[in-house]
C-alpha cells in the first residue's frame, strides 16, 4: 500500500519482516533498531536469569547472549516478579519496552526509524488485543484444565 511510496525496497521488506514477527537482522544502519534488539535481548536474558535462579537451575543454559547485568533491567524483572498475576508481570515488561522505544526515538521525527518504532509499538498493542479475545480465553480455558504429572511440577 502506501508504505511503498515512502520507503526503499529494502526498508519495505524490513518493515514487512518486522510486522510479521520474522527474525530480523539489522543491516540497514538503523541505530534505533540495533539498540531495540539489544535491549529486548537483554530484558529476555534478565527474565531467564531470574526464573532459572528461582527454580534452582543454571541460568547460563537459558541465556540468548552474554548477560549484561544492567541494574535497570534487573529492577524491571524484580518489579514484574511482584505482580499478582502473569498478565500484570507482562505489563511491567511491556511498559519498560514502550518507554525504551520512546527514548530511542529522541531526535528522530520524520525518518524510517519512526515507522519502525511505530510498528514495534503496534505489536505490543496487538498482543493485548489478542489476549482479550474470545479465542485467547478458549485457549486459556483448555490449558488450565490440563493435568500435569507430578514429575513435571517444580517445587
Amino acid at each position: 500500500g502506501q508504505c511503498e511510496r515512502f520507503l526503499s525496497k529494502d526498508d519495505l521488506q524490513f518493515m514487512v519482516r518486522l510486522l510479521t514477527r520474522q527474525e530480523i537482522k539489522v543491516k540497514n544502519g538503523s541505530d534505533v533498531l540495533k539498540k531495540w534488539i539489544d535491549f529486548n535481548a537483554n530484558l529476555c536474558n534478565e527474565v531467564a536469569w531470574f526464573r532459572a535462579r528461582k527454580y534452582g537451575r543454571d541460568p547460563k543454559e537459558f541465556l540468548r547472549k552474554e548477560r549484561g547485568g544492567d541494574s535497570y533491567l534487573t529492577e524491571i524483572v524484580h518489579q514484574a516478579s511482584k505482580a499478582d498475576d502473569p498478565l500484570n508481570a507482562e505489563k511491567v515488561f511491556d511498559t519498560a519496552r514502550w518507554q525504551f522505544l520512546d527514548s530511542a526515538l529522541f531526535g528522530h521525527y520524520f525518518d524510517r526509524d519512526v515507522l519502525f518504532v511505530y510498528g514495534l509499538k503496534l505489536q505490543i498493542l496487538e498482543r493485548y488485543q489478542n489476549m482479550e479475545s474470545a479465542q485467547a480465553q478458549a485457549v486459556f480455558d483448555s490449558y488450565k484444565n490440563i493435568s500435569l504429572p507430578k514429575s513435571s511440577l517444580v517445587n
